[in-house]
C-alpha cells in the first residue's frame, strides 16, 4: 500500500457558496480528483491552519467528528451544510506514537473537531462523508523541520494502510484586499505564486523555501509554509505535481489546488 493522495487544497466558505456553484473551478477540480480515490481509504489526514496550537502538534483522536462552523457573517445557508464523517482513533494514536518516536512534539486530543479549514474542501473530495478523517493542527511556534518529519511519518504509515494526506491553505491569503468581481492582486503577491509553482515544477523545495521575503510577505500564505513543509516530507525530493485549479478570488485569495505524486 501507499499514500493514495497527497494534496494541497484551498479551504473556506467560498467552496460551499451556492452562488458560485456553476463557475467554481476549484470545487469542480476537487470533485473530479475525489472520484479517482479507491473506495477502501482507511483515513484522510488533514493538516488545517484553522486548528492552531502552541508547544506541540495536536491530532484529533475521536470516533465521531464534530463539525465546527468557525466562520462568521455569512448567509444562513452556509451553516446548513452538514459534514460529519467518522474519525479513526486507531490511526490517530498511531500517528501520535510514531511521531513521538521521531522526535515530534505531538499529542492526541478530543478538544477540537473538524473546522472549516478541513471540512469545506472535504465536502467536494469525499461528498458522502463516509471516509474517516483525522485532523492535524498547525503548530504556530514549530521548527519547520518538524512538519517534514510529520509528513515522513504519515507516509511511513501508508505502507500498511490506504491513507490520503491533505494540507489546506491559500498561497495568497490577503483578505485585507477583499473585493468582489475582481481577480487583481498585488504584483509581489503574484510573484510569490509564480515562484512557488515554478519551484514545484522543478521539484525544488529549497527554491520554494527561499523565495524572497518581500514576495512571501505580500502573499501572506495561509498557515505559512507548514502545509507545504508537511507535503515535502511526504513526497520527498523527487515528485510530479499537477495544478488542478489556480483561481484568484475577490482580489485576495488564491485557490491553487495541487496534486502531488512521488517519482
Amino acid at each position: 500500500m501507499a499514500l493514495q493522495g497527497i494534496l494541497y487544497v484551498p479551504n473556506g466558505p467560498m467552496l460551499i457558496d451556492p452562488a458560485r456553484e456553476k463557475e467554481d473551478l476549484s470545487r469542480a477540480a476537487l470533485r473530479e480528483r475525489g472520484k479517482r480515490f479507491p473506495r477502501d481509504i482507511h483515513a484522510v489526514f488533514v493538516v488545517t491552519p484553522h486548528f492552531s496550537t502552541k508547544g506541540g502538534i495536536a491530532v484529533i483522536h475521536t470516533e465521531k467528528m464534530k463539525q465546527i462552523f468557525d466562520f462568521y457573517g455569512f448567509p444562513e445557508e452556509f451553516y446548513e451544510v452538514k459534514y460529519e464523517p467518522p474519525g479513526n482513533p486507531e490511526l490517530a494514536e498511531e500517528l501520535v506514537s510514531m511521531g513521538q518516536k521521531h522526535g515530534i512534539p505531538i499529542v492526541g486530543t478530543d478538544q477540537w473537531g473538524l473546522d472549516h479549514g478541513a471540512w469545506t474542501p472535504l465536502v467536494s473530495l469525499f461528498p458522502d462523508a463516509k471516509v474517516p478523517v483525522v485532523p492535524v493542527s498547525v503548530m504556530s511556534d514549530a521548527d519547520p523541520v518538524l512538519y517534514e518529519k510529520l509528513g515522513e511519518t504519515i507516509s511511513g504509515m501508508a505502507s500498511e494502510k490506504n491513507i490520503v494526506l491533505v494540507s489546506t491553505g491559500s498561497l495568497i491569503h490577503r483578505l485585507d484586499l477583499f473585493q468582489t468581481n475582481s481577480q487583481e492582486i498585488p504584483h509581489d503577491a503574484g510573484e510569490y505564486l509564480k515562484n512557488v509553482l515554478a519551484a514545484l515544477e522543478n521539484s525544488d523545495w529549497n527554491g520554494l523555501w527561499n523565495i524572497p521575503g518581500k514576495y512571501y510577505g505580500a502573499a501572506a500564505p495561509e498557515g505559512g509554509l507548514a502545509p507545504l513543509r508537511t507535503l515535502a516530507g511526504a513526497v520527498g525530493g523527487k515528485f510530479n505535481v499537477d495544478v488542478l485549479s489556480n483561481e484568484i478570488l475577490y482580489n485576495s485569495v488564491s485557490m491553487t489546488t495541487l496534486d502531488f505524486r512521488k517519482k
